[in-house]
């Protein structure tokens, strides 16, 4: 950690240079010899090694892993480790309103849903499916019990765009900022100029570790931070063997546990499995322009590159997606604002059922 790393009064009596080191101890032996290890213990112990933590959201709109999470971030344990949670799927434009909600003021659906609704990704992300919401809502009511001096805060992890202003495909161009430099930039600034502990839910392909290329715009958000401050970060994803092509093995992994990547054989796996065929904005090297292509990510990597540990809490055949649901009625304003913005992005008319 850099000297310019500063921790809150509550840390500084009992984070001395002895206990840096017994919490290390405390990580290792959760893992001895790839052991398997409760995960929420794992992050707890990782939030108080290390200033930063990037965990996956495993799956976008995925119920089996939000599951996870609500148990997570409802955790005492994990609520007294923690100062500040980013979240991928928050509008940074409205962080009043999530300000507002978290610390338990009475904002109606109507505005708050705009946390979600206004994002970058829209109107291709997938922010309406109601978990997102009700994520929110687990903070809120777990944020609730907390002293006033203890109190998380949730900071919106997507770049203010202001869709008001969007007219065209060149408006959208010019005002939408990358994510992954914005997410980094926000990290390092509420780890190392607030000195809080940081708590960041992304979705995995923003949470590796290593580069896709030198100076590749697409270099996650992890590496990013990693590359100013080398020991700041624990970064952890979610197992999915059948996905890895371990699916033979996995009489071999207990569910609701953690794997370190450098004691467990998962570590071994090839990296370009995690994420085998990924859309990219790429550059066509006959016009320049930057295209969406099929590319396949890390396969120079292995798993242990990538993350530093693995939670497996059981067979993604057993997940649920679960999709946004509108009514034509209720929501035709918004639907009719959806359209809008597909037609400006892509040329063609927003459908609702994916």
């Amino acid at each position: 950690m850099g000297s310019s790393f500063r921790f809150r009064g509550r840390w500084a009596a009992a984070l001395t240079v002895i206990s840096v080191v017994l919490v290390a101890i405390g990580i290792r032996n959760l893992n001895q010899a790839g052991d398997p290890a409760d995960p929420i213990d794992y992050i707890r112990l990782a939030l108080e090694e290390v200033p930063i933590v990037c965990l996956s959201e495993g799956g976008h709109a995925t119920r089996e892993p939000h599951l996870f999470l609500r148990r997570l971030l409802s955790d005492r344990s994990i609520l007294e480790a923690v100062d500040v949670i980013i979240l991928e799927f928050a509008a940074g434009l409205h962080q009043a309103v999530l300000d507002a909600y978290i610390r338990g003021d009475d904002v109606p659906f109507a505005t708050l849903s705009h946390v979600w609704r206004d994002t970058g990704q829209s109107p291709m992300g997938p922010w309406d499916s109601p978990l997102y919401q009700e994520l929110l809502e687990v903070i809120r009511d777990a944020n609730r019990d907390l002293p006033p001096d203890k109190k998380v805060r949730v900071v919106a992890g997507d770049p203010p765009i202001d869709w008001e202003q969007i007219q065209t495909v060149e408006d959208f161009r010019s005002a939408r900022l990358p994510r992954d430099p914005y997410g980094a930039e926000l990290a390092m600034e509420q780890a190392f100029q607030e000195g809080n502990r940081v708590l960041i839910i992304f979705g995995g392909a923003h949470m590796t570790r290593v580069p896709i290329g030198p100076e590749d715009p697409r270099n996650s958000l992890t590496y990013r931070i990693l590359s100013e401050h080398p020991d700041a970060v624990r970064a952890i994803s979610f197992l999915s063997p059948e996905d890895l092509g371990v699916e033979d093995r996995i009489g071999e992994l207990v569910p609701e546990t953690v794997y370190s990547t450098h004691d467990h054989w998962v570590g071994e796996i090839n990296g370009g499995l995690v994420f085998p065929l990924i859309y990219s904005l790429v550059p066509n090297p006959s016009t320049g322009e930057q295209e969406w292509q099929e590319v396949t990510l890390y396969s120079d990597y292995q798993v242990r590159d990538l993350f530093d540990a693995l939670i497996y809490i059981g067979p993604t055949s057993d997940w649920e997606f679960v999709p946004a649901s509108f009514d034509p009625v209720r929501d035709a304003e918004y639907l009719a604002e959806l359209n809008r913005r597909s037609m400006l992005r892509f040329g063609r008319p927003f459908e609702s059922g994916g």
